[in-house]
């Protein structure tokens, strides 16, 4: 099956973001995916993701783009650590640090490999909209009668 890389680039970059082989055929092809029963357009995406040169880009892409969340984690963490260190340091230039900004570097460094995760909770009241739609309904059902 020869494949353009046009539609290799295509079919990797939605591969990647859905993680769905399928939905990713659709988008590359689709003029074939108006007219393919899902089954046919299920056994296609199964053939081009197994395709050797779209498994080969597609590892190349994946140890890009680990490559590039390595060395943005390892810089943020860098800069974390630096200002840890100077949050710590008892006396010299940085006295005006203090042990808060070390715990905030420590936090950054946990957020930023995932230890921490900031929790919020957001509650929506529904119910004045609730009992107003009901109220209207009502009215509605009483005009009708």
């Amino acid at each position: 099956m020869a494949i353009s890389n046009e539609k290799v680039e295509i079919f990797i970059k939605e591969y990647l973001e859905s993680d769905n082989a399928t939905n990713a055929y659709r988008v590359t092809y689709p003029s074939k995916a108006k007219r393919w029963k899902p089954a046919t357009l299920t056994n296609a995406a199964y053939k081009l993701l197994n395709n050797k040169k779209v498994k080969e880009r597609l590892a190349e892409v994946r140890k890009e783009l680990e490559d590039q969340l390595y060395f943005g984690v390892r810089a943020a963490f860098e800069k974390y650590e630096k200002i840890y260190q100077m949050g710590i340091t008892p006396s010299g230039e940085h006295d005006n640090l203090s042990l808060a900004a070390a715990k905030g570097a420590v936090d950054s460094q946990a957020r930023l490999f995932g230890l921490l995760v900031d929790k919020t909770i957001v509650r929506v009241d529904v119910r004045d909209e609730f009992e107003e739609q009901l109220k209207a309904e009502m009215n509605n059902d009483k005009e009708k009668q």
